[in-house]
Order: structure tokens, then C-alpha cells, then sequence
């Protein structure tokens, strides 16, 4: 339990989970021992509005709305490994800069595996 604590993951596809995004920030706040505040503001900076598609099902937002709740509660977690596969496929060139914004922010704590075909990005993102 310990060491899934150090970890975080955020798949190219979502998954298409009945929960909504409130019960999902509950859950694995509650597992992870985390602040629901530190996945809101993450949220935020990302733009998204949590009260705004708290009780919606998690399944029925949209792409870029799925990401960037998976995004909020992994850099909420500040695992120490942090796996990300095509983080950016549904941002929008704003909430893109945010978050290289959040990954340096990270660098100095967390290991980042990044899956990506824009070269432009790995380049922002990557020590080697």
C-alpha cells in the first residue's frame, strides 16, 4: 500500500467509470490519504470546475473534462513516479502550458515516464 501511494498513472483513455467525479475524488482521497482541496485547486488550474460536474457521471464528460480530472488527483498524489501516457490528447493549447506549468513544478520530487508522439513536448518535458 505504501509504495502505490508513491505512485501515479494517467491513461491515453479514460476509463469509463459510473461513478461520478465527486465519489472517484472521495475514494481516492480516501485511499491516498490526500486533500480533496489539492485535487480541486489542481482542477482549477487545469480549468476545470468541479462543482460544476461533481454528481455527473464520469463516463459521460468529455475527454478533455476526464483528463484533466485524472491529471488534478495525480499531481494531488506528488507521487514519486509519475507514468503519463499522451497526457495532452485532449487539452486545448491553454490548459497544455498549465500543465508543463505542473510538471516542473514537479521535476525536483517526482520520476516522469511521458508517452507522447509530439516531439515538441518531450522536448519541454524531458531531462533524458
Amino acid at each position: 500500500l505504501e509504495v502505490a501511494r508513491k505512485l501515479a498513472y494517467v491513461p491515453q483513455i479514460a476509463p469509463a467509470l459510473g461513478a461520478s467525479p465527486k465519489e472517484l475524488i472521495d475514494l481516492v482521497c480516501l485511499t491516498r490519504s490526500l486533500r480533496p482541496r489539492a485535487v480541486d485547486d489542481n482542477a482549477a488550474r487545469l480549468g476545470l470546475g468541479l462543482s460544476e460536474i461533481a454528481d455527473r457521471p464520469f463516463r459521460n464528460l468529455s475527454g478533455g473534462m476526464k483528463q484533466k480530472l485524472l491529471l488534478a488527483i495525480a499531481f494531488a498524489a506528488r507521487p514519486s513516479l509519475l507514468v503519463l501516457d499522451e497526457p495532452t490528447a485532449s487539452l486545448d493549447e491553454t490548459t497544455r502550458q498549465t500543465f508543463f506549468e505542473m510538471c516542473r513544478e514537479l521535476a525536483a520530487e517526482t520520476t516522469m515516464v511521458l508517452c507522447s508522439h509530439r516531439v515538441e513536448e518531450v522536448s519541454l518535458l524531458t531531462s533524458r
